[in-house]
């Protein structure tokens, strides 16, 4: 992670920073529209590690941000973030950043190195497995994304062979899953959730974009939402927990694509028809959602990863904001 001090020097140094909001967010003016109309709608949290702009909508992680405004990659920013000299006088809000957004239980597992970081065998089938599968490593690196190089005495703890994937929320580490990539017994490997106190479906994976974006996806697997970008979230299972589902209802968040993936549940209910379910819900609170009919595209594959980015924002195009009527036509065609 990069040192908050750090990172607000070097904006202090590249930008006119305001006096932060009564939320920590420091203003400045948008490198991307401008300002626009309105000045300094581009702003910067050192807590959460977001820039955002609340005039063109742009929206990013930091150290992506960085990457953008200096011309290099986000790894190469983060490198160079971490040189930077600290400021000899920071802000008294870092004294309590802490003490607002605390990390609670969940810590990284033993051996954990950010994605790009490290040339050791491990490291590099760890980046070949995901180049592999058309993933940014760019991008999953910016979003915290690992592997474990060292074996734990503690079996439940291993996480040896493994690529972790985070569970932000707010810039905080609140969970995380371990994803074979070496031939390890488990496919996939969760933290104690009765140690921790929490579990998979508590969280969105890129549940962030929850405060970022006024329009989100919503799917089942992090490989399919790493697949659409920075709005994509993913829930871990067929269907939102009510820890979600709560979330997002409170978010302001106003539009919602929900992406079911192709099959049925136990019960023979397909995952689409149980997305119609969810999107009512949705509608009842207030939000506009779509709900994408993947059946027809087998052709092209089984999930959002295999159809790829490109097809999946051309079905995006043709599928309407569902309306009473048209929600219930789906739900007895």
């Amino acid at each position: 992670m990069v040192d908050p001090k750090k990172a607000y020097k070097y904006f202090k140094n590249n930008f006119v920073l305001t006096k932060p909001s009564p939320k920590q967010w420091y203003g400045f003016n948008c490198t991307v529209c401008d300002g626009g109309r309105h000045k300094l709608k581009m702003a910067v949290h050192f807590g959460r590690f977001h820039v955002k702009c609340w005039e063109c909508g742009y929206a990013a992680a930091l150290v992506e941000f960085v990457g953008e405004y200096e011309g290099i990659s986000a790894y190469e920013a983060r490198i160079m973030l971490y040189a930077y000299d600290e400021a000899e006088e920071a802000p008294e809000m870092f004294a309590s950043l802490r003490q607002r957004d605390p990390v609670g239980k969940v810590t990284l597992p033993l051996g954990f190195n950010l994605l790009l970081d490290g040339t050791g065998m491990l490291g590099e089938r760890a980046r070949d497995y995901l180049e592999g599968r058309d993933f940014d490593l760019d991008l999953l690196d910016s979003m915290g994304f690992g592997y474990c190089n060292k074996k734990h005495k503690e079996k439940d703890q291993n996480f040896f062979g493994y690529i972790i994937v985070p569970f932000k929320r707010r810039g905080v580490l609140r969970y995380f899953i371990g994803r074979d990539y070496t031939g390890n017994y488990l496919r996939y490997k969760n933290p104690d959730s009765d140690e921790l106190g929490v579990g998979k479906t508590d969280y969105f994976f890129n549940e962030d974009a929850l405060d970022l974006y006024k329009e989100v996806d919503v799917m089942e697997g992090w490989t399919d939402a790493v697949t659409l970008g920075k709005k994509a979230m993913s829930t871990q299972g067929p269907g939102m927990s009510y820890k979600q589902k709560s979330k997002l209802l409170l978010s302001r968040v106003e539009v919602v694509t929900l992406i079911p993936d192709l099959g049925e549940d136990g019960q023979g209910r397909s995952f689409y028809r149980l997305a119609l379910k969810e999107a009512g819900a949705l509608m009842d609170a207030g939000k506009k959602v779509r709900v994408l009919n993947l059946v027809p595209f087998t052709d092209l594959g089984k999930d959002v990863n295999e159809i790829g980015k490109v097809n999946v924002e051309e079905i995006k195009k043709s599928a309407e904001v569902l309306t009473n009527k048209t929600l219930m036509e789906g739900l007895y065609e």
